[in-house]
């Protein structure tokens, strides 16, 4: 099979920000690297070994096909993804994976289900951190990887579903690219991503139900708090939303949004209207630090 050495070359430099000059070093001269990039000219061996060794390739990788360079890329990125992927470091693996090539993620099963299951990690990361539009990408990022894989990714859907309902509460610019939210629907998601403290959370809270449980005390309080606030008991939801305040831990700026929105509804409900403006107040900073 005709391989073009020189587009593969090329290909693999721009993956590696190198200029022709960087790349062509003391032993090739930038003319004849254009000349080998262009396919006019075809390196010699000794050639083709300083050029493999520059981009950190082996020879016979500028020499495989691409059903071969797949397989190559893959066997020696692997274990690495793996292992990132097995140690929760979501970052690190989608980085291993993206190194391998866009051309690739999508013919690859394996790889694909791996960098979809890692978005939607990033994006409960990036929730948790306050940076809700990067998490927004994600959530999209997850959707796409999830398409490009043959493996069963209705929970990765699932709950990318529940959360892009969540988030897109907050602004009518977060519009999902990747999914049809009216397609995949909140009561058909809800049943399939509930194992995720999460998504359990988001659909507690829409749904007021009182009797899951959360190993993160917030979350649970907040539900504890909504259950008081659908029964008309706004003492006892502005005692347990202020107890969520009172917590030694950070606590992402969407759920103090909520808390904020609830406690503004509880100081209006019993006449404290002095209260329920500065809960206002809080409620509008939150909103505008997350999402800026």
């Amino acid at each position: 099979m005709s391989v073009n050495i020189g587009e593969k070359i090329k290909n693999l430099r721009l993956e590696k920000m190198m200029t022709q000059t960087e790349l062509a070093g003391d032993q090739v001269t930038r003319n004849m690297l254009s000349l080998i990039e262009k396919g006019r000219a075809v390196p010699s061996l000794q050639t083709l070994n300083y050029i493999a060794s520059r981009l950190n390739v082996s020879p016979s990788f500028l020499l495989a096909d691409e059903k071969e360079e797949k397989m190559m890329l893959k066997y020696t990125a692997i274990s690495d993804i793996l292992l990132a992927f097995k140690n929760q470091n979501y970052r690190i693996c989608m980085d291993l994976c993206k190194r391998i090539g866009n051309r690739f993620i999508e013919k690859d099963n394996e790889i694909g289900l791996v960098m979809a299951e890692s978005a939607i990690a990033l994006a409960v990361e990036e929730i948790y951190s306050d940076r809700i539009r990067l998490a927004w990408q994600y959530l999209d990022d997850a959707v796409l990887y999830s398409s490009q894989t043959l493996y069963s990714t209705k929970h990765i859907e699932a709950m990318a579903r529940i959360m892009f309902e969540y988030l897109g509460e907050l602004s009518p610019s977060l519009v999902s690219e990747n999914m049809d939210l009216e397609l995949f629907g909140y009561n058909y998601a809800k049943e399939i991503c509930i194992d995720n403290e999460f998504c359990r959370y988001i659909v507690a809270l829409k749904d007021i139900i009182s009797e899951y449980t959360f190993e993160d005390e917030a979350l649970e309080l907040h539900i504890k708090g909504r259950k008081f606030i659908a029964a008309e008991e706004y003492d006892k939801a502005n005692s347990v939303l202020n107890d969520i305040l009172k917590l030694d831990v950070r606590l992402p700026g969407i759920l103090l949004y909520h808390v904020f929105e609830d406690l503004e509804l509880c100081c209006r409900q019993l006449g404290n209207a002095k209260n329920a403006k500065n809960y206002s107040l809080e409620k509008m900073s939150q909103l505008e630090r997350i999402l800026s």
